[in-house]
C-alpha cells in the first residue's frame, strides 16, 4: 500500500542526496506523460538504471505457443494510480500473460511505476505508448524523424541515410529518447501508433525510423526489448488503413522493422486464416528441416536476420485484436472475449486482448451490482478463471451481456438464458485458453517469492499475519500484486503419489482469495478439499507455476501456512516440486515421482528428474495466530524447478490457508540495508541494493500503518538511496503521548526485519 500522499505534489517521499538546503530535499513526482515530442528535448533523462536487464529476458523470435498481450485502456490512462482510501480497479493476471501495454492518448505515456513493479514482479513485459492521432499530429511524425529544429551542443542525435527526398537522412534523436526514457522507467518497449495519414516517403522512412528503434533497443538492452506496431497507417502509400489483418504491401514491412504487430480488432473470421497463409507462402525452403521467410526487401541488415525466424514463431508475434467492449470484434466482446480470442489461436496466432478495465468501466454491468467491490471481483474472477466451482451461483450479469451484445449485434429476439457464449456452459475463461507454463523462451529466474496479494485490499493490509492497518479499511496499489496460484483458474486436481507412479484422487481442489485472515498485503489463498486422503501414501496439489534455477548452491524453500479451521484439526503441509533437468546431452531420464515422510511429519513428494535434486533440513515451526512455517533446503544439478505444490500425509484434507512462498538463494536472505537519520530535516534515509525488497513504514504502540515503498514510490539515484521526511509524513496522522516510527523490510525470501527505529516524544521531537 503507498504512502497516502504519493498523489499530491507535496510528496514526502525525498531526494536521497541530503544537502545543507531544505529546498534540495524537496521531491517531485516524475511526469509520465507527455503531449508534444518538444517536451522530451527539455528534460533530463538518466538512463543508467540497469534493473530493467534483470526482471525480463525473453526471446520474442523463438517462442513456439500462441502469447497474450493486454492493451490497458482504463479510463484515458492515468486514472487508476495508489490510494489509501478507495479500492480501485487492478489487474491481477500478469502471470498468465506476455506483454503489458499502458495505453493513453497522450503523445507519450510512460507506465506507472506501481503497474511496472507489477509487471517486473511476475516476470512479464511491460511497454510505453508512443502514439500520433489525427491529421493535426502529422507534423510532429515529421518533427520524429526529422529530429529538433535546433538541437544544442548536449543534445546528441545522429543520423541514417535514406535515398529518396525529402528524408535524405533520417534522426534518431527522439528514438534514442525512447530508449533512455524505457532504460530509466525500466519497462521494455514501445507500442508504436501511427493514425494519421502521410505522404508515401513518410512512410517509408518511418519503416527505418521504427528498425533503428528495435535495432538500438536490442543493442543497448538485449532480447527483452520490444517494439509493438499496431495496425494504422499504410507503408505503401502512407495513408490511414485499418487492415485487420497481415497483408504484404500495407503493414507486413513495419511488422518486419518491429518486433511484433498488433492488429486492429475489426476483423472477420477469415482474417487469422487469411494471415497465416500470407506468412506460410512468404517461406522459402532451405533444407529439410527448417525455412526462412522472405519478408521483403530489407533496406537494413537486421531483415536477413528475420528471414531465418521459423514460421510459427513469426505467427506467435502476430497479435490479433480482441476489444472486450466488443467494438467491432467477433461476438461481441464482454464475457464472450473467450470466443474470438480462441479463433486467434487455433491459427496458432497470438491475441491483444483490448481494454480488459470492461468489467469495471461497463455502465451495462453495474445495476445489476449489490456489492461493490465484491460484485466486480465476482465477475472479473469469471471472465478470467471461471466460477470457483460448477456449483458455484451463476452470475446475473453474464445473462445481461448476453442481451447487450445481442441488441448491439442487431438481434431481433433477446437470448435464451444459458445459451450464448458469456453464460454458463458455453463460457470458457480466458485464462484457460493461456494456461501458464514453466516458459523456456524466458531466462530462469533465481529465485521465486509471492504473498498472494492482490492490487487491492478491503480489510486493512497484513503483515506477518497481524493488521497493520485496520480492520475493514480500504487501499489501492498495483505494486503490492504478486503472483496467484494456478489452481485458482477452475481449481486443481489431488494426485496421489504411489511410488513412483500418480494418480487423479478426486473432485477439483477448491481455491479461494480471501482477506479476513491474511499473511502478507491483502490477505491470503484457502485451499479446501472435502476428500480425506485414506490411502497409504502422500497427497499433493500443484499451486504455482515456476522457472527457477536449480545449482549446487542451496536455495531455501519457505511457505508460511495455517489450518482453516484449528478445532477441525489439519495434517501438516509438506511440499511437492516438480524438476525439469537441463542436461541436453544424454537421453532425457523418464518421468520419475517419489515421496517420503520427514521426521517432522511433512510429507515430500518429487517429480520429474528426481534424480537430478536433493532436500535436507525439513521443519515445521509454529508461529503465532495459528501460522506455521515450513521450511527445507534444496540442492540440484543443472535442472530447473518447473512447479511448487503442497502435500499432506494419509488420512488428511486439504483445509489449509497459504500465506506466502519463497524460493531462494540461502545466502540471499542475509543481506542488510543501511538506515541513517538526519535530525536536522528528520530525513530518515536507507540504502539497498535489491529490486525486489518492500520497505514498510509504521507507527509502533498506536497500529498506524503509513505505508509501503517499492521502487514504485521512491527518487532513486545511482547508488539506490531511499529517503523520506518523518515530519511531513507524520502531519497526517494524530499522535498521542510517545510513540515510534519503525522502518522494516520484507525480502524476496518474506522474512521481515527492523531496519530503523525512530522515537517521537509527546511533542513530536523525533529522536534515533
Amino acid at each position: 500500500m503507498p504512502f497516502r500522499s504519493h498523489s499530491n505534489a507535496n510528496a514526502v517521499l525525498r531526494s536521497s542526496n541530503v544537502e545543507d538546503s531544505e529546498e534540495s530535499l524537496e521531491f517531485k513526482i516524475k511526469e509520465l506523460k507527455f503531449d508534444s515530442l518538444k517536451d522530451l528535448i527539455q528534460i533530463e533523462i538518466k538512463s543508467t538504471n540497469q534493473n530493467i536487464l534483470s526482471y525480463h529476458d525473453r526471446n520474442h523470435l523463438s517462442q513456439s505457443r500462441p502469447q497474450l498481450l493486454i492493451g490497458h485502456d482504463f479510463k484515458g490512462g492515468y486514472n487508476d494510480v495508489p490510494s489509501t482510501e478507495s479500492r480501485n480497479y487492478t489487474f491481477e493476471w500478469f502471470s498468465n500473460i506476455n506483454q503489458f501495454v499502458y495505453f493513453s492518448h497522450h503523445r507519450v505515456t510512460i507506465p506507472p511505476p506501481d503497474w511496472i513493479s507489477a509487471a517486473h514482479t511476475h516476470h512479464s513485459s511491460i511497454l510505453g505508448t508512443l502514439i500520433f492521432e489525427h491529421q493535426e499530429s502529422v507534423p510532429e511524425i515529421e518533427l520524429l524523424l526529422r529530429g529538433p529544429d535546433s538541437p544544442s551542443p548536449d543534445l546528441k542525435t545522429t543520423y541514417f541515410l535514406n535515398p529518396r527526398p525529402p528524408y535524405n537522412t533520417i534522426s534518431t534523436y527522439f528514438a534514442d529518447r525512447l530508449i533512455d526514457l524505457a532504460i530509466q522507467h525500466a519497462f521494455q518497449g514501445w507500442l508504436l501508433n501511427f493514425e494519421a495519414s502521410i505522404s508515401k516517403i513518410t512512410a517509408q522512412a518511418l519503416r527505418l525510423w521504427v528498425e533503428y528503434l528495435r535495432l538500438e533497443g536490442e543493442r543497448r538492452i538485449g532480447k527483452s526489448w520490444e517494439i509493438c506496431w499496431y495496425d494504422s497507417v499504410s507503408h505503401q502509400d502512407g495513408k490511414l488503413k485499418w487492415r485487420s489483418t497481415l497483408d504484404k504491401f500495407d503493414n507486413l514491412p513495419f511488422y518486419a522493422a518491429s518486433s511484433s504487430i498488433f492488429l486492429d480488432y475489426h476483423w472477420t473470421l477469415d482474417r487469422p486464416r487469411e494471415t497465416v497463409e500470407l506468412l506460410d507462402s512468404l517461406q522459402v525452403p532451405q533444407n529439410s528441416t527448417t525455412s526462412s521467410i522472405n519478408l521483403t526487401r530489407h533496406p537494413l541488415i537486421s531483415f536477413a536476420t528475420k528471414q531465418q525466424t521459423q514460421l510459427q514463431n513469426l505467427k506467435t508475434n502476430v497479435y490479433f485484436g480482441v476489444d472486450v467492449f466488443g467494438r467491432g470484434c467477433p461476438y461481441g466482446g464482454g464475457f464472450s472475449s473467450w470466443k474470438a480470442t480462441s479463433i486467434v489461436i487455433e491459427q496458432g496466432l497470438s491475441v491483444a486482448l483490448f481494454a480488459p478495465g470492461w468489467t469495471w468501466e461497463s455502465h451495462h454491468l453495474h445495476p445489476a451490482r449489490k456489492q461493490g467491490w465484491k460484485s466486480w471481483w465476482a465477475e472479473e474472477r469469471y471472465q478470467w478463471c471461471g466460477l470457483p466451482t460448477p456449483d458455484d451461483e451463476v452470475l446475473e450479469n453474464t445473462y445481461v451481456d448476453a442481451c447487450r451484445i445481442a441488441n448491439e449485434t442487431g438481434q431481433k429476439t433477446l437470448p435464451v438464458r444459458g445459451t450464448s457464449f458469456s453464460e454458463i456452459p458455453a463460457h470458457r475463461p480466458i485464462l484457460s485458453l493461456f494456461p501458464p507454463s514453466s516458459d523456456s523462451n524466458r531466462r530462469p529466474r533465481s529465485f521465486f517469492y509471492t504473498n498472494y496479494s492482490l492490487g487491492s485490499g478491503g480489510n486493512g493490509y497484513w503483515l506477518d499475519g497481524l493488521q497493520v492497518m485496520g480492520t475493514g479499511l480500504s487501499w489501492t496499489d498495483m505494486a503490492s500484486c504478486f503472483p496467484k496460484p494456478d489452481l485458482i483458474i477452475g481449481g486443481g486436481q489431488r494426485i496421489s503419489c504411489i511410488n513412483p507412479f500418480l494418480r487423479i484422487a478426486g473432485p477439483p481442489v477448491r481455491c479461494e482469495m480471501i482477506e479476513h485472515v491474511g499473511w502478507h498485503g491483502s490477505g491470503s489463498v484457502l485451499i479446501q478439499d472435502e476428500i480425506k486422503n485414506h490411502h497409504q501414501e502422500a497427497s499433493f496439489i500443484w499451486i504455482n507455476t515456476l522457472s527457477v534455477s536449480l545449482t549446487s548452491e542451496q536455495m531455501e524453500c519457505r511457505v508460511m501456512w495455517r489450518a482453516e479451521d484449528e478445532s477441525k484439526g489439519h495434517g501438516p503441509l509438506g511440499v511437492a516440486l516438480d524438476v525439469n533437468s537441463l542436461d541436453t546431452t544424454s537421453k532425457r531420464p523418464p518421468i520419475k515421482s517419489s515421496y517420503k515422510i520427514d521426521p517432522s511429519g511433512s510429507p515430500i513428494v518429487l517429480v520429474g528428474s528426481i534424480d537430478a535434486i536433493n532436500i535436507s533440513s525439513v521443519t515445521i515451526t509454529k508461529l503465532g495466530n495459528g501460522w506455521h512455517e515450513s521450511t527445507c533446503l534444496i540442492t540440484g544439478d543443472n535442472c530447473v524447478l518447473a512447479r511448487f505444490g503442497i502435500s499432506i500425509p494419509s488420512g488428511f484434507t486439504f483445509n489449509h490457508i497459504l500465506g506466502s512462498l519463497s524460493i531462494s538463494p540461502l545466502s540471499q536472505s542475509q543481506q542488510s540495508i543501511k538506515a541513517s537519520y538526519n535530525d536536522k530535516f528528520q530525513i530518515l534515509s536507507w540504502t539497498h541494493f535489491n529490486p525486489h525488497t518492500l520497505i514498510y513504514v509504521l507507527f509502533l504502540n498506536n497500529d498506524t500503518f503509513l505505508g509501503t515503498i517499492r521502487d514504485a514510490f521512491i527518487s532513486i539515484s545511482s547508488g539506490r538511496q531511499y529517503a523520506v521526511k518523518l515530519s511531513d509524513l507524520l502531519k497526517q496522522d494524530k499522535i498521542g503521548g510517545s510513540s515510534k516510527v519503525v522502518l522494516k523490510a520484507v525480502d524476496q525470501t518474506g522474512r521481515v526485519s527492523v531496519v530503523a527505529t525512530v522515537s517521537i516524544s509527546s511533542e513530536g521531537k523525533l529522536n534515533v
